[in-house]
């Protein structure tokens, strides 16, 4: 049986899917720039991880998503002006550790405790 909270949280990673994929799409075809890609995947992703956190009052998975937004705007940023050392690939595992898997780990245990 889904609760209304289940249905709100399947609409809102249907829709950041559904941008993600819409996005990562014009990114690769218009604007012929592969490099794009990661960052505005990592922004779509937490944007849905904020929203997610806010919805279930988790506040580790809204502020890990608020960081990783900003780490995602600064990846924009050096996809546009690339320094040195590209880190990008690191910083996006990275933040998937701490965006997706970190607040996982945390709401299973929770469930857990509550069983």
């Amino acid at each position: 049986m889904l609760t209304y909270t289940d249905k709100v949280l399947g609409s809102i990673w249907k829709t950041t899917g559904t941008f993600g994929i819409g996005v990562s799409l014009i990114a690769g075809i218009y604007f012929m720039n592969m490099g794009l890609i990661l960052p505005l995947v990592l922004l779509m992703c937490s944007f849905g991880v904020s929203i997610s956190g806010s919805v279930i009052n988790d506040k580790w998975m809204y502020n890990s998503g608020g960081l990783v937004m900003g780490v995602s705007l600064a990846m924009l940023y050096h996809t546009f002006n690339p320094p040195e050392l590209n880190l990008q690939y690191l910083a996006f595992a990275v933040c998937f550790i701490v965006m997706m898997v970190i607040p996982g780990h945390r709401l299973n245990k929770a469930a857990k405790q509550d069983n």
